[in-house]
């Protein structure tokens, strides 16, 4: 080694043993030590790349990244102190995932497993509720401490999400070095560690430093529960905003494997598809999974967590877009007999929920449609014939003529029972406009139609006015 290598490699291993007595100390109050680092060749040129980004390394700073690389097979690191003075200066000077995913290490010692686990089973965090009282804030963590450990997944999002945005901020650079160490170097003890783990905020902050594409690759070499949960919730956010790239294929496996538990699932969709519109870039994922997974089970679950409502035809209704394409790629991707099944269910689900919205007191004043008019639509091209179409469209053009020969308590009563029947009407209209015209979209967005029986009935719209 030249005389000026020898000079820097004393200076680091200097560091190194201040690092190590600053550990010993109090190792999350290191600001000092990194203010030193800075001072230190090579590194603070790390430390400089690691804020701007790299882009030509100069050789001091190549020449301390062999350096630390080669420390821990020189029998340098003899216990846990070291191991995690090791971490600190990895995290300001290189970057965790970075030095992990590409060092060479070997004969890594076995202290380095055990600090990982011990770190990693340590991490913590404590939450002040601001109840009233000592009593009241006692209660609820008694009552977040149940969820978390009955798996209610559901609970643990609602109770969660709502800060899931910064908890990857909280996360210490030993947790970080912990979890890349073991992702690389020994993947099923990190599965275990995490599946047994019970602190959410932890857990959620985690998968958030991981990325999707590490979160997803993890959770598809296990069928974890929880991993499977925290991955697919950093993935997409609550507010919808998934910005995020990963592999598509990938994450229709992890929904295939979110699949194979159904309490799993129930939470899941629970969560997921309440309201599509929170989570419109997963839609399209769960259509390819739904399509090959052929479940009727499931497609039945799919479509009763949605939570169906009435809304203007012209309305832009962004669950009802994202529903839509859910269903319009799994009629791409599912087998014939699946998919008429898919829209069978749908039907019913649909049938029975109309019966519902007909016997209540929300009266309707104009032409309405629900999320998943698609599927209807559907149900009308592939799974009845024309005969099935005509008669139901003359039943319900009869009921909308003889409405004036009815009682009604009152006149909105009238008025929506003529245009829920109207409503009811558009989804079959548009399949057979759809089978008539090729090129039509099957999605009916801003399209409404009319008998023309009614298009100049001067008496019908009078009854209607009042």
């Amino acid at each position: 080694m030249e005389e000026n290598e020898s000079l820097l490699e004393d200076q680091w291993v200097s560091f190194f043993i201040e690092v190590v007595l600053a550990v010993k100390k109090d190792y999350n109050c290191m600001d000092y030590i990194f203010t030193s680092g800075e001072n230190i060749l090579g590194l603070s040129d790390l430390i400089r790349l690691n804020r701007t980004g790299p882009t030509v390394y100069p050789k001091n700073a190549l020449l301390f990244l062999e350096w630390i690389e080669n420390f821990p097979s020189k029998k340098n690191i003899k216990d846990k102190f070291d191991v995690i003075a090791l971490y600190f200066i990895i995290d300001i000077g290189i970057g965790s995932d970075s030095f992990w995913n590409n060092c060479n290490i070997y004969n890594i010692p076995k202290l380095f497993y055990s600090t990982a686990r011990e770190i990693i089973n340590s991490s913590s965090t404590s939450i002040d509720y601001n109840c009233a009282t000592d009593f009241h804030n006692k209660e609820k963590m008694e009552s977040v401490k149940n969820i978390v450990i009955d798996n209610n997944w559901y609970s643990i999002y609602n109770e969660f999400y709502r800060s899931s945005h910064i908890y990857k901020a909280f996360l210490s650079p030993y947790i970080k070095n912990a979890v890349d160490f073991l992702f690389y170097y020994s993947r099923l003890e990190l599965i275990e560690l995490l599946d047994t783990k019970k602190d959410v905020p932890v857990l959620w902050g985690v998968f958030e430093y991981f990325g999707a594409d590490v979160a997803l690759e993890l959770a598809l070499s296990t069928n974890s529960n929880c991993i499977n949960f925290y991955t697919i919730s950093s993935i997409f956010p609550f507010n919808g905003n998934n910005q995020k790239t990963f592999d598509g294929k990938s994450m229709v496996y992890l929904l295939l494997n979110i699949f194979n538990d159904f309490e799993l699932t129930r939470h899941i969709m629970k969560i997921f598809n309440t309201y599509p519109l929170r989570y419109p870039y997963l839609q399209q994922f769960l259509g390819k999974a739904l399509a090959s997974k052929e479940s009727e089970l499931l497609i039945k679950l799919y479509f009763d967590s949605i939570s169906l409502s009435l809304s203007d035809s012209t309305a832009d209704n962004a669950s009802r877009k994202a529903v839509s394409e859910c269903m319009r790629v799994l009629s791409l991707h599912a087998t014939d007999l699946f998919r008429k099944s898919c829209w069978r269910i749908a039907h019913e689900i649909w049938g029975e929920w109309l019966f519902v919205n007909k016997n209540n007191q929300d009266f309707i004043h104009g032409i309405k449609v629900c999320e998943i008019d698609f599927a209807i639509t559907m149900y009308y091209i592939e799974c009845c014939t024309s005969n099935v179409r005509e008669l139901e469209i003359t039943k319900l053009i009869g009921e909308m003529s003889d409405f004036s020969s009815q009682w009604f308590k009152s006149s909105s009563e009238m008025i929506s029972y003529w245009y829920i029947r109207l409503s009811i009407l558009q989804p079959i209209f548009h399949a057979q406009n759809s089978l008539n015209n090729i090129d039509d979209s099957k999605v009916m967005i801003g399209i409404t139609y009319m008998p023309n029986c009614f298009r100049d009935n001067e008496y019908i719209y009078s009854m209607l006015r009042g």
